[in-house]
């Protein structure tokens, strides 16, 4: 029988590493591993190392955020920053910051537009908004995370593509005018002035539950304890997110990073896999740790 395998998502690693941010430990590791190409983007890799067929990135942050993602459709409707760049419109800021209370505005008077559609935007959390739906829609959009500065904009697909888009248009008419976006502009601060869609999919668990030793605090990951638990005997899987906030490298070192090293080191692993979302994983096996000359 095959030891297991470990696999450390990690977007924006790599701009870390420019910078000389990283731990030495995580440096070593990346030194002496082997280069791969590995295009698939951190979050649905994520979803298919767990056994899912779909992509429900949605219903499993919902989860974590609790909601009930097991059932119904879900997507993301986080609130973004757009601009208007010549003829053209950019994702300018992902993540905005956003209070309780101005979450809490904004939605009041989305919610009262939806209601004529029974629909309802839930906010468990300031920059992660939701919707579910009795079927999930077709979507071509990637985490705003991946489409900073970019006019890769999200795109409904299927039969009912006009409608969620005319829905969405609306939605971004009513948040221009918002009392929440005048006071921010006035202090110089870039406005709420779209919703970004995307991780649409249902949550269906596999045949077989994937026993997994789960590394990380990233949503998706919480959202995978209360789905399926964890299995210590298992492989490691870990997912952290390094692009929308100063890191905790301290805490990734001990929580993520040791670990996932002490267990190939001792043979627990019999290979583990880097992802830094740069279009690649880094692959390192126990002989490749010494490679003390790279």
């Amino acid at each position: 029988m095959s030891r297991p395998e470990g696999h450390l998502l990690l977007p924006g690693l790599l701009e870390a590493r420019v910078q000389g941010a990283i731990p030495s430990r995580l440096e070593r590791l990346l030194a002496r591993a082997d280069r791969v190409a590995m295009a698939t983007p951190p979050e649905t890799r994520f979803c298919h190392l767990l056994g899912l067929d779909d992509t429900p990135v949605a219903a499993l942050t919902a989860l974590a955020d609790g909601l009930d993602g097991e059932h119904g459709g879900w997507l993301r409707c986080d609130p973004v920053s757009l601009l208007a760049n010549r003829d053209r419109l950019v994702l300018f800021d992902p993540t905005p910051s956003l209070t309780d209370t101005d979450a809490a505005a904004l939605l009041e008077r989305l919610n009262a537009h939806l209601a004529d559609d029974g629909l309802r935007l839930h906010a468990p959390h300031p920059q992660r908004w939701y919707l579910c739906v009795p079927q999930a829609p077709a979507l071509a959009a990637t985490s705003p995370l991946d489409a900073v500065g970019s006019d890769r904009l999200p795109r409904f697909g299927g039969d009912d593509a006009a409608l969620w888009q005319r829905r969405f248009t609306e939605l971004q008419m009513l948040l221009h005018d918002h009392p929440v976006n005048a006071a921010r502009e006035a202090q110089g601060r870039p406005a709420i002035n779209s919703l970004w869609p995307w991780g649409s999919g249902s949550f269906s668990r596999p045949a077989a539950l994937p026993g997994w030793r789960l590394l990380g605090d990233h949503p998706l990951v919480e959202g995978a304890r209360s789905a399926f638990g964890e299995d210590d005997a298992g492989g490691m899987l870990g997912l952290v997110e390094l692009r929308s906030a100063a890191p905790d490298w301290a805490w990734l070192e001990e929580t993520v990073v040791a670990p996932a090293h002490a267990a190939l080191s001792q043979g627990g692993l019999q290979r583990l896999r880097l992802y830094p979302g740069d279009g690649h994983a880094w692959s390192l096996t126990r002989l490749g740790l010494l490679r003390f000359w790279r």
